[in-house]
């Protein structure tokens, strides 16, 4: 399971890389693509992008361009699938949801019928 900011650096990361499976970010790039939803200094960066590689997500190779820092990302095949993962995790959620609300339901529903018969 992924914390919320890996979600918030893997979503980023999947968005430039969707279509080619590989992209170039420096973690400048990458602070600024998730500034409006959270703020990441460059050292967590690093550490959530290790992290994201154990998790078979990435690959992560460190490299200069121009003379800065930039990590070249490869999506893994569980990268490739990361969007449609969290589609499931939204859907299994709101299937558990509904059921927990058909249950209130049907308990309330027993309940007045109980009442009703015995009282």
């Amino acid at each position: 399971m992924l914390s919320k900011n890996e979600k918030i650096i893997m979503k980023y990361v999947y968005s430039q890389c969707e279509g080619k499976g590989t992209c170039l970010l420096s973690s400048m790039e990458i602070s600024n693509g998730v500034s409006h939803q959270t703020y990441i200094s460059s050292y967590e960066i690093e550490e959530i992008l290790k992290n994201l590689e154990m998790e078979s997500l990435i690959s992560v190779v460190n490299s200069d361009k121009n003379g800065r820092a930039v990590f070249c990302i490869t999506l893994n095949p569980k990268g490739q699938a990361f969007e449609r993962d969290l589609e499931n995790q939204r859907k299994a959620l709101i299937r558990r949801v509904l059921i927990t609300v058909a249950f209130a339901c049907l308990s309330f529903a027993v309940t007045l019928i109980l009442r009703h018969i015995f009282f």
